[in-house]
């Protein structure tokens, strides 16, 4: 690696979510806005085929062929069994073919208590998605074992918007309420002393994107 970069512990528990989550900095309250789940990209088998073919088959796992090709163990010539489901990308990533789906009914005010007292721990924050793991939906909503996988500031979007039933306006609508709120914190928190982010330093980080891409 030519990057800094961040070992983290290994987290199975088996639900992944995002949840994205903003307090207004003069609100005591904050408020959770969108809660994605990540269903991760599996394929089932009908008795007969490989597990090659069925990936060419699936409307999602084909784009992934090339990429599992190269980095995954599988063994592509082996024959499941009737409606035997295996997983085959183990990540919560859009672009490596996990469906995200609106779980916005699993907003309550408990659960919203539950991500205040996390999030005014962190100084200066406002607005911003956990993606995170949990080992239950029931424990989500209890507020324990839940292991935090990233913390997404304001280049984090609201990740409900993708699921396939979310209409492109609708979503439209959903991110630019978003940055209005990101818009005002950031005002305030301008007037608190906190800069705002330059041209140079903007550059600079997307300089450092690239770079981590291109590893």
């Amino acid at each position: 690696m030519n990057i800094t970069f961040l070992i983290q512990s290994y987290v199975d528990f088996p639900v992944e979510l995002s949840i994205f989550y903003y307090r207004h900095p003069h609100s005591n309250k904050g408020t959770i806005s969108s809660i994605t789940l990540k269903k991760l990209l599996t394929i089932t088998g009908n008795g007969k085929d490989t597990i090659k073919e069925l990936i060419f088959k699936d409307d999602r796992a084909f784009l992934q062929y090339q990429h599992l090709k190269k980095y995954s163990s599988l063994n592509f010539d082996t024959v499941l069994e009737y409606n035997q489901e295996i997983e085959i990308v183990p990540y919560g990533n859009h672009a490596l073919g996990a469906m995200f789906m609106n779980y916005n009914h699993l907003i309550t005010p408990e659960l919203i208590d539950i991500f205040d007292t996390m999030s005014k721990k962190i100084e200066g924050f406002y607005f911003g998605r956990y993606d995170l793991r949990c080992s239950s939906i029931d424990d989500l909503m209890a507020g324990k074992n839940i292991s935090i996988l990233e913390l997404n500031g304001a280049g984090a979007e609201p990740a409900h918007i993708y699921d396939p039933n979310f209409s492109y306006w609708e979503a439209q609508f959903v991110l630019a309420a978003h940055y209005k709120m990101m818009y005002e914190a950031a005002i305030v928190n301008n007037k608190k002393g906190i800069d705002y982010m330059t041209f140079h330093s903007f550059k600079k980080i997307k300089s450092l994107e690239k770079k981590y891409k291109r590893n």
